[in-house]
């Protein structure tokens, strides 16, 4: 399960990696995936990706951040 503390694209490689990776567990875990769920949302799958990964930085990549990992965590 993921912890708040990683909800942040600041830091080191492995982590941001490991967040990403932990994301995409979440959605697989509740039988669906991050393309279904950017889809549904009208999100960009390359922007979600880069958000997460921290490739791209500030407030709305980390709303975003906080979105994903809200409903990869969420039990539906």
């Amino acid at each position: 399960m993921l912890e708040a503390p990683l909800i942040t694209n600041t830091g080191n490689t492995d982590a941001k990696i490991s967040l990403y990776r932990s994301v995409m567990a979440g959605f697989v875990l509740q039988g669906t995936t991050l393309n279904h769920w950017c889809s549904r949302n009208d999100v960009s799958r390359s922007w979600a990706f880069q958000c997460l990964t921290g490739r791209r930085t500030g407030p709305a990549a980390d709303a975003l951040v906080a979105r994903l990992v809200a409903a990869a965590t969420s039990d539906r």
